[in-house]
């Protein structure tokens, strides 16, 4: 079991084990841990800072900013606790795909797993539509190259009674080093409607992914089977955001 000074952060820090695993390095030199995402994400950005700044108690960091062709923002923060009980929690200094692991604390509670899960899709899931003949489906994934960090993610989803599916498939972009890459997906309507209402997200990209097909509600109607999946959706976003 991770030990905070504050028991009562441990949901934090499982959220932000998520966004370490996703957009998160420990630098190989000493005590600097590191989060980036990009330039248009600054809403996250700002929350992960204030996330880090609630769960750690640090004075030493830095904001880096890379233009052309990176695109990108960067937290800096250079503390020795932090760094070192993100290493003992798990993680890896340096090149971290093929060590990641979902850290053991996370698999103790319901609330540091829908946390953890929360972080790693804010910054590293996907959250798309897949449009099949007149109906349109959520889909809630997460990508990975590492064949047991991906089967720790299917079990976790199992432990909070949800239904996902896996399997790798090929990428065959010749400038993708990481040719197989698995797949965890959330694609029944009730495994959807629990996600968004349980869980959610704090980052609002995924958020506007989620609500972007709210156009065919207003085509075909709440009658419609087809667009059933649409109106659980906007229903579950509505309870999760009033909550």
């Amino acid at each position: 079991m991770v030990r905070l000074v504050d028991r009562s952060l441990i949901g934090n820090y499982a959220e932000l084990c998520g966004i370490h695993a996703g957009d998160g390095w420990l630098a190989s030199k000493p005590n600097e841990v590191g989060y980036g995402t990009s330039s248009t994400e600054k809403q996250y950005f700002n929350y992960v800072k204030k996330l880090y700044a609630k769960v750690f108690d640090f004075h030493i960091f830095r904001i880096v900013k890379r233009g052309d062709p990176y695109n990108v923002i960067e937290l800096r923060i250079a503390c020795k606790n932090t760094y070192n009980l993100l290493l003992k929690t798990g993680f890896p200094k340096g090149p971290k795909l093929d060590k990641l692991r979902v850290p053991k604390f996370v698999f103790s509670s319901k609330i540091c797993g829908k946390n953890f899960l929360r972080g790693l899709i804010d910054t590293d899931g996907t959250v798309y539509w897949r449009e099949s003949g007149n109906s349109y489906y959520l889909i809630l994934s997460w990508n990975c190259t590492n064949k047991i960090f991906a089967y720790e993610i299917k079990s976790l989803l199992k432990m909070l009674g949800f239904s996902p599916t896996i399997y790798s498939f090929t990428n065959k972009k010749r400038d993708y080093k990481r040719r197989v890459i698995w797949r965890i997906s959330l694609q029944r309507k009730q495994d959807i409607h629990n996600y968004i209402v349980n869980i959610g997200f704090k980052n609002k990209k995924r958020i506007k992914q989620a609500l972007s097909k709210r156009k065919y509600l207003k085509m075909y109607g709440l009658a419609q089977i087809r667009t059933g999946d649409l109106y659980h959706v906007r229903v579950a976003y509505s309870t999760n955001k009033k909550s």
